[in-house]
């Protein structure tokens, strides 16, 4: 309360420094001036003093102390985000070098909702998409907030091939986006256009993304079958590394413990590696997948998929694989090679 606890180094009593009896020698005027109510050995600012005055239903003693807790914690947090504030403009260049020093071979271009539904205060709705490029190792290499979908991302790509070019970097291989990765014709698209300095870059469209549109030809996500679609789906585009599961299956028979060596899909996904089964063979795979579940219904009759709309998505769709196939190996322009195994 603006002074010092003061501990005699005989009987160890703590009193504070202010002396209530020098307090007194002043006019009462001065006297009601002084913030403190002074005891023996403690002191209590008159303004919580005033908060007990009202004694209604519910402002007890207890109530005032979690009132004080309240408004010391606030008081304490706004202190310490001015301080972290304050120390982190102090590293700004140093920062800003760290974040325009990450670089990578493979990018993945995407936009989100998510991040700017959490802003608040003032910024709150002023925006709509946030766009970001990341690499293979999940560090954001550059972001931008704008008010529609699609905007501002010729800045973004400007800018962060200008950083590719003044670091003296290799470009990077490899693109992955979620839309426009090729045109209807099997030409390059919108995405590869943002990226002009880098000709030989390849754009393809992100897998999840394409899982993603395979299933918009279903009836309900709700439906029993749902699932067991989705995992053939899945399996129909990744396969497990067969030295990796070979492993898995000999470390599992080593426990003594075990009690029988099957591994849980949980188990797969933590200790193996999946890759792609190439263009052909994944091609191959989802058209015997979607003509197996074609007719496939529930108990009620409920057919899974909607045949007229899952063929339209499935003759949409497999341009992605196509391009793939007749891909030069030395393409001198950006090319939508989705798959690769």
């Amino acid at each position: 309360m603006g002074t010092e606890y003061l501990e005699c180094r005989y009987c160890t009593k703590k009193v504070a420094a202010w002396s209530r009896s020098v307090r007194e020698q002043l006019d009462f005027s001065h006297q009601m001036r002084f913030p403190a109510e002074l005891a023996y050995r403690l002191s209590c600012d008159k303004k919580v003093l005033s908060q007990m005055k009202g004694r209604t239903l519910g402002n007890n003693a207890n109530r005032l102390h979690s009132f004080l807790v309240e408004n010391h914690t606030e008081e304490w947090m706004t202190s310490l985000l001015s301080t972290y504030a304050r120390e982190t403009f102090s590293r700004m260049e140093e920062l800003q070098a760290s974040v325009t020093s990450v670089f990578g071979s493979i990018l993945k271009m995407d936009s989100t909702k998510k991040v700017i539904k959490k802003l608040a205060g003032a910024d709150a709705g002023t925006a709509q998409w946030m766009s970001s490029v990341g690499n293979e190792l999940g560090q954001v290499l550059i972001c931008v907030v704008t008010a529609a979908e699609g905007y501002g991302l010729q800045d973004m790509a400007k800018g962060l091939q200008k950083r590719y070019e003044q670091a003296h970097r290799s470009p990077p291989e490899v693109l992955y986006v979620d839309r426009d990765c090729c045109r209807a014709d099997g030409n390059s698209g919108a995405a590869a256009a943002l990226f002009a300095s880098w000709p030989l870059l390849e754009v393809r469209l992100d897998i999840c993304h394409f899982i993603r549109r395979l299933a918009a030809g279903v009836t309900a996500e709700s439906h029993p079958l749902y699932p067991d679609f989705m995992r053939r789906i899945s399996a129909s585009i990744f396969e497990w590394d067969l030295e990796d599961v070979s492993r898995l299956k000999r470390a599992k028979q080593a426990e003594r413990s075990r009690r029988g060596a099957v591994h849980s899909a949980k188990e797969m996904a933590q200790h193996c590696r999946r890759r792609t089964r190439g263009a052909q063979e994944t091609e191959r795979l989802l058209s015997e997948t979607i003509q197996a579940f074609m007719g496939a219904t529930d108990t009620m009759n409920i057919p899974l998929l909607d045949q007229a709309r899952m063929e339209d998505i499935w003759r949409m769709q497999r341009k992605h694989m196509a391009c793939i196939q007749e891909r030069q190996p030395a393409a001198a322009t950006s090319r939508c090679t989705c798959w690769r195994g």
